[in-house]
């Protein structure tokens, strides 16, 4: 593929990409046409950066070597988390630590090609501990829905299916304990102080999911192979009866992520612009 150069004058104005195939050669073409570039990254995987500003929010970010320009802006650490607006109004959550861990949140993002959550669910449902309730959060869009919907049915009344949730912030809220995938939702169960066991469903997620086992906010399990059915029972259950691990857990989460990512991140973009001229556009064919 070609690219052709359009030596065009945007003034004021800053592209945030965010993938793994916007190589630098593509930053180069945007940067050519005066703007400025801001590249979300977690990995530091192409041989050389050609962007304004560096935002990697991992806790193993100051970990990584970024090969680009001196003058180059970082922002690293989860100091820059990137939550959602649903998780703005959470600031005041005061998380309440039981004996046992009888609220339990089941979300493994949008992809889960391999059926994780069957194997989670069946896992659950060997554990015997007394009014413990599961809620299972699942897109719409996952290829294994019916599949679960079935399992879901022949299963105990303690287990609900919830699917197309807009707002997962109450279901954090509500749960004493999660069994999640790493990534993005990593941050936000930590904003919300809950407990977690971190599965890793992908290659980009193992540094950031051993990087929150190390400092204490969650524990990862590896991947989903590493675990049979009765091991992965076994690692809930204690936790669920560990409330003082799933105190130390809540209190390093609080350390890690204070909810102020985006405003920080924002106070950067703007770099001496007022706020009312900030436009926003999504980036079309």
């Amino acid at each position: 593929m070609h690219w052709k150069k359009h030596h065009v004058t945007v003034p004021n104005c800053l592209v945030v990409l965010d993938g793994y195939h916007f190589d630098t050669a593509y930053q180069s073409l945007l940067r050519s046409a005066a703007c400025r570039l801001m590249v979300i990254d977690d990995t530091a995987h192409l041989p050389r950066y050609d962007a304004d500003i560096i935002l990697n929010q991992g806790l193993d970010a100051q970990r990584l070597t970024y090969n680009c320009a001196p003058d180059t802006l970082f922002l690293l650490g989860t100091r820059f988390a990137l939550l959602r607006p649903e998780f703005q109004r959470w600031h005041v959550l005061v998380r309440h630590c039981p004996e046992v861990a009888r609220k339990v949140i089941v979300t493994l993002g949008g992809s889960d090609a391999e059926n994780t959550t069957l194997e989670i669910i069946e896992a659950l449902e060997q554990i015997s501990t007394p009014d413990l309730e599961i809620k299972v959060v699942v897109g719409p869009l996952n290829p294994h829905l019916a599949e679960l919907q079935e399992a879901m049915a022949s299963l105990s009344s303690r287990f609900y299916l919830e699917t197309s949730v807009p707002d997962i912030a109450p279901l954090m809220a509500w749960a004493d304990l999660a069994v999640a995938a790493g990534g993005t939702t990593s941050w936000e169960l930590a904003f919300m102080k809950v407990p977690a066991l971190i599965f890793i469903l992908a290659d980009n997620q193992a540094a950031a999911a051993k990087a929150l086992d190390e400092f204490g906010t969650a524990r990862c399990l590896g991947h989903p192979g590493d675990l049979n059915r009765e091991e992965l029972a076994s690692a809930i259950s204690h936790l669920v009866h560990d409330k003082e691990a799933r105190q130390r857990m809540s209190k390093r989460a609080e350390v890690l992520v204070d909810g102020k990512g985006v405003e920080r991140v924002l106070k950067v973009m703007l770099c001496g612009a007022s706020e009312e001229a900030l436009r926003l556009r999504a980036a079309s064919q």
